[in-house]
Formats: structure tokens, sequence, C-alpha cells
């Protein structure tokens, strides 16, 4: 008898759910099958219903077709009212699985339901959706007139597309109505499926997902009427944000963690169920009994295998596999992994089952005949031939082709050979999951015995396939001669000491322990980093370098430590915690052929040649790794391994309790550690938004402490305003008071005052300053705990409530103050940074002094590093000429700035370093005399600094004045008119230069105060403003000032030349400025004329002109010598030539 006469499928499986066409669908609540998920997901959600304080958000995160959709449909049904059929329906499933939960739906139900808004994700704005959803489910119940023209109102105050906070907004709005209204609804329950979609939208089109984080935040808010939020995903947020920039990755991030996260793929034994519900059978009862004798044998194969744990009788585990007939047993069980695999899941299952084409399960029932059963090997035929396009990971690609290509290898065979290599290979696709390992115990269910030696045999002698003896297990070869056993063998006779402690360390370094409880209370993640450590290696004399936590996980040889290990336990520092692991199961052999593999894999050339036994190799080392992780991590299980701490062994038999201890003994080492919570700085590691936000809250705490909160406005929240509202204004160490903000000391009773008072004594109590990497490792250190992230900015606070007993100094050269690019050098280069703090007790007599010369002896100020802050401001604002010259200032100015500029110490700079320049021995400075002389002798150095750029000026102004042929006593304003006089008729030429008309441009300008336009000049000499003049800058000016004022000169002569001659000189006419000087006599300058014509004339004798200079020399230089005496006879001069100047005559446009 064919099989599609007594099998069938219900179609209603095959179907894709659509939250707004099947929400009200009484056939997809009866097809529904819940599952082991569903009850889990199921309580949390009804819990929300009766507990204030519940989560109530929540993210379902599977793969297509995994049930996330019939499940929202099965919830819409369970929260309806009483009297509905849908719930009705829920229910009565539901109780015959879970009667408990189904009565706290009932409960529910009782009380009205819930207001449910249902919408499937598109690729468009979530907002807009949503909110129409929320409409629309409003209008479909009777509220109040007075509550419907609330929201009525509401809506049509939205102008455009809906915001995030207009969506949170009608939600509020929404519960209040129906809290104050005689409408019986207990919550409103909002599903989302296909989220992706609209996230998808979001960040393709630089928006954000905000509403989502507001929607999580609303539903935890305690409410008459709570919001529960459910959205169904195929990922995590942060996978469609992964081709966005790190800071948004980052904040979608955040927003998934608000959310609980369920994972919505089913086990397969689950997933099985659910196959059997879509396979209709009609069996006579004689079929069936026969059919429950045939697949006995498979099916105590998967027993035997442990497949399915929960599947242990005989008889149980035959009714199971019977309700998926013609499904082979393993057909089964391999299905719905392969369906997850290629990325469909149930859909891809139910896919198969619906399908006639070539080896589709419809195809096969037409097929076959009862009992005979679909095997494993027409399912690998199936999605080769019509499923390739869905195998998108390229590692499953990979291998399908593997056995595509081993199957032609083998060649002609027999059907059974061709059909075991198709099961190998796909028992090798799917991997070791489930315990699928293609072992010859595993094949028996398949095949006959008698067939499946022979094959096998067939199969191993042609090198199609090759056994593993490591894990039983047998796979398709691609060819290889590497002798694995042989070279694994060799390698372990070289491992004659072994180390096994320091290997693992190595090989697997153990995780770290993390104390949950603690972390959550602390506000900070705590762990304690561990190391395996050898029994045989604790000495009472040994040194524990860390000052921070650490566990040690002491392997012992024998079931209990030895009285030495105890004894030198009891020694041990309080940071340290330690547990006794046992290394006799077999670790040592495990890590020992762990090493060696290792060593094959990255030594032998034969390996690194063979890609496949390269590949083979790397199995095993997986292999092994997994095996010794397996181990080590049933052998930490509190079960076996003792806890000790301060020399005591503690009273620790499950996790709950380890966890509870471990935060105990944290809390305990880091007793002074400040409680802050801020998930953005409060870590060591921060991320690129952590760090942007801290460096700016520090400079914000700088430069704007006077302004209210740092002049952060009420209404926006940047990272840094959150920062800054954690650490300071939370433990109330910022206060605004009469207009001005200050950084405070904490109280003593304050969160952050065990810190300040541990920086104070650190910085107070050192000679030397303290490395602020010093700094920053006694802070992390018990007792304080503070994290990296914290540090800098916790520092700044410190800094700024210390400011004027706290000096700075950077590359050990000390910094009066710190600016901005200080805070950006101290976040990136802490090591160059140093701190030490003051307690003066210095000599009164000269701090008064200098209080009297810098702030006319305001008393607030007698203190020394007030009065060296104030020097470095005066002398940064010095220009930088004054800084560098030593040509224009006196030996005392240059020696008292050099004083500064070297300084290391602040206290030196005002007691020792300035007296010495200016010619006083410190223990001079006791008289009432010296003082008073040296007050003077300062007054005198800072007027004279102060002076320097002004003299630089004046002494400029007299060579201008000089090389214009003016009086050396005109001030700017008369040098300025004088030129402006002398030079305003050259505004109309145009000379052959790239300096003269620009120069003769600024002399014009008139826009200008007379100190900008003469300091224009002297920028225009040098290209240099005269603030950044050096002493060579100077002499650079004067010579580039005197070509200028001789070529503007030659210039002006042309002028006088053609007033002289009535005329007016053309394009057409060459001018020439001849300057003709011999020994003895003044120099003269003769202006000449070249006409077109005279030029024509010129052009036609210069020839022989030149034919007569060859003949007396073809030297340049002596050609001149012969016309230079022939000119001055032509002029009637004694005039040597020198420079040769043309103009051209500019016509006016």
């Amino acid at each position: 008898m064919k099989l599609n006469k007594i099998v069938d499928i219900d179609n209603w499986f095959s179907r894709s759910i659509n939250l707004e066409r099947d929400g009200s669908s009484l056939d997809a609540v009866t097809a529904y099958v819940p599952t082991s998920t569903t009850l889990k997901t199921l309580k949390s959600i009804v819990n929300g219903f009766t507990a204030n304080k519940h989560h109530r958000a929540w993210t379902l995160i599977g793969p297509y077709g995994s049930g996330k959709s019939s499940f929202a449909i099965f919830l819409n049904a369970l929260t309806q009212n009483r009297d509905s059929k849908l719930f009705q329906h829920a229910q009565q499933k539901l109780s015959q699985i879970d009667p408990v939960l189904s009565k706290k739906f009932n409960d529910v139900a009782l009380k009205g339901g819930a207001l449910n808004v249902m919408i499937t994700g598109s690729y468009g704005s979530l907002e807009l959706e949503l909110f129409t959803a929320i409409q629309s489910s409003l209008n479909k119940i009777n509220l109040p007139k007075k509550s419907q023209n609330k929201i009525d109102v509401f809506i049509k105050s939205i102008d455009g597309t809906p915001e995030p906070n207009d969506v949170i907004k009608l939600v509020k709005l929404a519960q209040e109505c129906i809290a104050e209204s005689n409408v019986n609804y207990c919550g409103i329950v909002i599903a989302v499926d296909e989220l992706g979609k609209f996230v998808e939208y979001a960040g393709k089109n630089q928006g954000d997902i905000y509403l989502l984080q507001s929607l999580a935040e609303l539903s935890v808010t305690e409410h008459q009427v709570p919001l529960f939020f459910i959205a169904m995903l195929h990922q995590t947020l942060d996978f469609y944000a992964k081709e966005l920039d790190a800071q948004t990755k980052n904040e979608w991030r955040k927003i998934q963690g608000r959310f609980e996260e369920i994972t919505f793929v089913e086990s397969i034994e689950q997933t099985i169920r659910i196959i059997s519900r879509a396979i209709v059978h009609s069996f006579t009862k004689s079929q069936s009994a026969d059919l429950k004798r045939v697949i006995k044998n498979p099916v105590q194969g998967v027993i035997n295998n442990k497949i399915f744990p929960n599947l242990l009788k005989i008889r149980e585990s035959v009714e199971f596999f019977h309700s998926v007939y013609p499904l082979h047993p393993v057909t089964s069980i391999l299905l719905p992994i392969l369906a997850q695999k290629l990325g469909q899941n149930e859909r891809t299952v139910f896919t198969y089952l619906g399908s006639a084409e070539q080896f589709g399960f419809q195809a096969q029932i037409t097929e076959l005949s009862y009992p005979e059963f679909i095997l494993p090997s027409a399912l690998f035929d199936y999605f080769v031939t019509n499923q390739a396009s869905y195998i998108y990971d390229h590692y499953t690609h990979k291998r399908w082709l593997e056995v595509l290509d081993s199957i032609d290898r083998l060649g002609d065979a027999d059907h059974v050979t061709i059909n075991l290599l198709k099961t190998i290979g796909l028992l090798n696709i799917v991997g070791s999951t489930s315990n699928l390992r293609c072992s010859r115990d595993f094949l028996e269910t398949i095949f006959k015995k008698s067939e499946l030696s022979k094959s096998l045999e067939l199969l191993k002698k042609k090198s199609i396939i090759t056994y593993r003896s490591f894990n039983n297990e047998y796979r398709v070869w691609q060819g290889s001669d590497f002798d694995f056993e042989q070279s694994l063998s060799h390698e372990l006779a070289q491992l004659e000491s072994f180390d096994l402690a320091a290997e693992l360390n190595d090989l697997m370094p153990p995780l770290p322990l993390v104390a949950k409880k603690y972390s959550v209370t602390s506000g900070a993640l705590r762990i304690v980093p561990s190391e395996y450590f050898a029994e045989s290696n604790l000495t009472l004399d040994m040194k524990v370098d860390s000052k921070l936590p650490k566990a040690l996980l002491l392997l012992k040889k024998k079931q209990k430590l030895s009285s030495h290990a105890l004894n030198v336990i009891k020694t041990l520092p309080d940071n340290i915690i330690v547990l006794d692991v046992s290394s006799d199961l077999g670790v040592e052999i495990q890590a020992k052929e762990l090493k060696a593999l290792r060593v094959i894999y990255s030594t032998y050339d034969d390996i690194q040649t063979d890609p496949i036994a390269k590949k083979e190799l790397s199995d095993q080392i997986d292999h092994r790794q997994m095996l010794i992780t397996a181990t080590l991590r049933r052998l930490l299980d509190p079960k076996f391994a003792s806890w000790y701490w301060k020399g005591s062994k503690l009273n620790i038999q499950s996790n709950v309790e380890a966890q509870a201890e471990l935060s105990k003994i944290l809390e305990s080492i880091y007793s002074q550690s400040p409680i802050i919570k801020n998930e953005l700085v409060n870590r060591d590691l921060i991320s690129g938004q952590g760090q942007s936000a801290r460096t700016k809250l520090m400079k914000d705490m700088l430069n704007n402490r006077a302004i209210l909160n740092l002049g952060y406005p009420e209404d926006k929240f940047p990272p840094e305003k959150s920062v800054f509202n954690s650490i300071f204004m939370a433990n109330k160490i910022y206060r605004y008071d009469d207009g001005q903000g200050t950084f405070l000391e904490p109280e003593k009773d304050q969160n952050l005052y065990p810190v300040f008072e541990h920086l104070k004594d650190l910085l107070l109590n050192s000679q030397e300053p303290v490395s602020f990497l010093e700094i920053q490792e006694s802070l992390s250190a018990a007792p304080y705990g503070l994290k990296k992230g914290l540090q800098p900015v916790i520092f700044m606070g410190f800094y700024l409530a210390n400011e004027s007993n706290l000096a700075v100094y950077e590359d050990g050269i000390f910094r009066p103050y710190i600016n901005n690019e200080s805070i950006d050098r101290l976040v990136r280069k802490t090591e160059a940074f140093s701190f030490q703090m003051h307690a003066f007790e210095e000599q009164q007599g000269i701090i008064s002094q200098y209080a009297e010369s810098l702030f006319g002896g305001d008393s607030k100020e007698l203190n020394v590093l007030s009065i060296v802050k104030k020097l470095s401001r005066v002398m940064k604002g010095l220009p930088e000429y004054v800084t560098n010259t030593r040509s224009n200032l006196s030996q005392e100015a240059i020696k008292f700035r050099s004083s500064f500029q070297l300084s290391k110490s602040p206290q030196d700079l005002l007691i020792k370093d300035i007296p010495m320049a200016l010619g006083y021995k410190p223990e001079e400075l006791k008289s009432k005399a010296k003082i008073e002389a040296f007050s003077n002798d300062l007054n005198k150095t800072l007027t004279e600094l102060n002076k320097c750029y002004e003299e630089l000026l004046k002494d400029q102004k007299m060579k201008f004045n000089l090389a214009f042929d003016l009086d050396p006593k005109y001030n700017l304003n008369k040098l300025r008119t004088s030129l402006r006089t002398k030079y305003l008729a050259l505004r109309d030429y145009s000379v052959d230069s790239l300096t003269l008309k620009p120069f003769v441009s600024k002399i014009l300008d008139e826009d200008i105060e007379d100190q900008f336009w003469f300091e224009g000049l002297l920028s225009f000499l040098v290209k240099k403003h005269p603030h950044k003049w050096h002493d060579e800058t100077v002499s650079e000016a004067e010579v580039e000032l005197r070509n200028i004022s001789d070529r503007m000169k030659d210039i002006a002569k042309l002028q006088v030349y053609e007033i002289d001659k009535g005329t007016t000189t053309s394009k057409d006419i060459d001018v020439f400025v001849m300057r003709l000087k011999k020994k003895g006599q003044d120099e003269k300058d003769v202006i000449t004329t070249l006409s077109k014509a005279e030029r024509t004339k010129y052009l036609e004798f210069k020839k022989e002109i030149l034919k007569t200079l060859d003949l007396f020399s073809s030297d340049n230089e002596e050609r001149l010598s012969f016309l230079a005496p022939l000119i001055d006879e032509i002029l009637q001069d004694k005039i040597d030539g020198k420079v040769k100047l043309k103009a051209i005559k500019k016509d006016k446009d």
C-alpha cells in the first residue's frame, strides 16, 4: 500500500502567520502547539499582571518560522476577556499542559483581559505604525466620552509623523483613560512582529530607536494598567547596527539590555513533537502495531546514543517516533537540525513536509509503500536538489560540496553504499549536535548489519571515509597521508617534565570569577582573575605580587589537601581566594595531548601543506579543548571544589552559595569603594563614547565650574551630563551658591570621602611628586577598587577642590595650571603627569612681597601656588618675542625668565630660583631692607618684561622714519600720515614686483588703528607678526626694510622724471633707472627712456655692438669693465652702473 493512502499533512502548519490577519483566527489558536519555551515566556508575562515591579519588556529572538508569530497569536487569545472564544480555546489547550499557568491567565481574563495592540513589521517608521495601531485598538473599545475626547484632542494635535515622545504620551494617555473608566482592562499588551524591519529602516535612515528604550522604561513603571511590550526579531538589535558607527552600536546594545531576551529556537525534541502534529495518519490497529515493532530497533539505537535524555523508556520512545512516521527516527532528528543550519527552522521543515518536488515528503509518500521509511539519504537528496540556494553558511556549504565530491569519487556502487555515504556525510554536516556522532552503532539503526559492514569496508578501502578512533566516528575523507597517531605518540614522548598548572594557564587560561550580586549593588563589574597553581609549588615564603583580588585554582593530586598546603593557605593575604581542584580525572593526559597536537599544528611542515590534515588536526585540538573545559568546569563546581579565604574553609555547597560568598569577600576587600551608578565610565576599559564624554566633562569642570551645573541644559542629557550627575551631584561634591559653582571635599559620611582622604595622604606625605600612574594603581587596589574609567574625572574633582595646594608636573617640569590641552594629554599619556600637595610653611615676608607686586597685597592670595599661577599667567601673556629675545632685555630679566621656564617646584621658584636670578641669596631675604630691595627689583623686572614688546615697536618706528627720510622723532600717527602723503600717487602704478604693490596698499590703508597698521607693516617685512619675532627676525626685518625703502624711492624718482618732462610713460616706452657710483664720489641716479622707434633702431645695432664687445672679451665682467668708463664719458659723469629697475605706467580703467 502506498504511503499517501494512509499519511497526509495538516496544511495549516505550512502557512505563514500574520498578526493582523490571523489575530482573531480560532484555527490558528487550535493548531498552536505550546512548547517549553512558550510556557517559560507565558509565566514571565502573566506574573507582570500581579507584581508591581516586574520586567514587562521582552524580545523573542529566533529565525524565520520558529513559532514567534504563532506565540503572539496564542498570547493574544490568552489575554482576551473571559467571554471570548479565542480565550476559551487557548485556555483549554493550556490547561491540559500547565493547569497552574492556565489559572493565572484565567484570573487575568476575569479582570477583563488586556487591550491588545498587534502590528507586523515593515520597512518604515515604527513610530507611525505603532501610533496608528494604538489608535485603532482604542477605537474598538467603548471609552467614556470624556476620555475619548482627551484622546481625540491629543491625536489631532500631532502634526506630521509622530515622534517617539508622541507614542509614549499616547500610551500613557490610554493607561490613564482606561484606569479612570469602567472599561475592564488590566493591562495593555503591544506585540510587534518582524521588528527587525523597523530597526533596519531606522539604521539606514539615520534614525534612532529611542522609542524602544522609552517603551521598555515605561513597562517597568507601576500602574493600574501596566504596559507589556513583546518584540519579535530574527537577530538581536546590535546585529542590525553592524554597519553603523561605534557610538550608535553601543547605544543600540544598551537598549537591547533593557529587554529580557528569550531565544525562540525550540529543541530538536520539541520540533519533532510539532512535526508529529502536522503528520496525519489513518492506520488500522494492526498497521500501527506492526509499525511499532519495526520502529523498536532504530529507536533503541537513539536511546543508547542518549540523543534525548528525557526519552529513557523504550515504550515512550516508540510512541514518540511512531507519531512522525514515515520519517525514520534518525531522519526526524536530522530534519530540524538541517533546517536550523539553513536559517529557516520550522518554515523549512514544513516546506519539506508540504513539498511534492523530487525527494520531498509528498513525493516520497507517493513512491514508498508501507512500512518503508524515508531515510536520511533521501533527506540529503532533497536539500541538494531543491534547497541548495538556502545554504548561506560557508562551512556548511563547503562540507556539502565535499560529500558530493566523495560521491563522484566513489563511482559505480550499489545503492546501499551510496546511501551510506550520503548518511555519513549528512551526519558529518550536522556535527556532534545532540550526540549525533556517526558511530557504527548509530549507523546500525538505519542499515542492516551485513550490508553496513560490506559498504563500510568498501568506502574505507577507496579512502572515501576514515574512522576517528579518538571520538568514535566515521567521516568523509578528502585524502591525506599524514599519520596522526604516530606524530602524537612522538610528541607525547618528548613531554618528560610537565607542569600541569603552567601548561593550563598557557593553553587554556581560566575565566575570572564574576561576583554578579556585588557587581549590581556596587555599580561596577567585579571580577576575580584566576590562575591554576600546583599544590607542590606552595611554600610558606611565597609572595603574591598583585594587591588586587585573585583566585588560585589549586591543582591537588590527592583527594584532600596536605597539611603543608593548608598551613600555607593560612598565610596568604586577604586578597587571595583559593579553590582546590582535583587533577586526577584525566586532565593531565588531555592537557598533554592538547599541547602535543598544538606543537604538531604549528611546527610540522607536512601539516602546513596538507589542508585536509590541517583541518582534521584543528578538529582534534578543538575536541581536546572541549573535553578539558568540560572536565574543569565540573571540577570547579562547589560540590567538588572547596573554597578557602583568610585561611579558613568556606561552607559552600552550591553555585548560589558561591556567588553569595564571593560578593561578601569582595565587599570586604573593597570596603571603601564608592558606589557610582554609571555604566558608561565605571569600568576599566571604556568605549570611545565614554572616553569622549569623560574628556568633555573634565574640560567643562575646568572651564564652566562657575556656571550652574556646568551649563548643561535641564531638558537635555548628553553623556557627559549623566557622568557629572552620577559622580558629583549624587555625592554632593559640587555646589552652586550666590552665582558661583565650586567643587568640594566630601563630608565624612559621604561616598567619596575615603578616596579623597587617600589621595591627600598619598600626595602630602610624599617628598617627591607622585606619578598619575602610581595614583591610578593605588586607586585600583584594595580597599578602593576604583575603576580606571572613573579615575581621571574623580581626580579632576579632587584637583579643583584642592587647587591652591596641588602642584602639577608634566615630564618632571612644574606646570602652574591645567588647561584643555593638559587634559587631552593627561587622559592619553598618564605616565607623563605627576602631582604633589603642599601644606606650605614658607617665609611670609617674601611671600607678602610677591603678593604686593602681583595682587596689590590681597591677603587672600598669600599662598605659594596662587602666586605661582599668577606669575604663570603674566609670563604666558607675554608675546613670544619677549620670551625669546636676549638682546632687548637686561641680564636680570633674562635670568628671571629662564628660572621660571625651568622651575621644578613652586616653592623653589619663589624662595630660591627667582631671588637668585635677581642677584639675591635666599638666606639674605630675612631682613626687611633686603626684602624691600628684592621687591623693588622684582617690580622693575616685571615692568621690563611687560614693556619689552613696546620697546621693540618704538625701535622699529624709528628705523622706519630713517628708512624713508623722515624725522626719527615722528610718532606712529605722524609716520603714517607722512608715508601716505609721500606715496599716495603710487596707487596708480603697477610696479614689476610682488612686494612693492601690496606694501604700498598697506601703507595707504586707513581702516585700522595706528598700532595694528604698523604691526601689519612689520609682519609684511618678514611674513611673521612681531609678537612672534626672535632676535634674528629683527635683523632680517631691517635688511628687508632697507631694500623696500630704496625701491620705493626709485619709484618716486620716476614720478619726478615724468613731472620734469611733462610727459606720461606708456606701454610703448621702457623706462630705466641707473644708479651709478664711483669710488670717492656720491651716488647718482640717472633715468632714461627707450621708445618703440628707438628700440627698433637699438635692435638693428645690437649685433654690431655685441661683435665689437666680442673683440674685446667674451667674459661678461670684462665687457662691463669696458662699458663702464664709456657710459661714464657719455653721461659726462664719473658714474658706475649698479641697479636696473623697469617700471610701466598703469592704464586707468
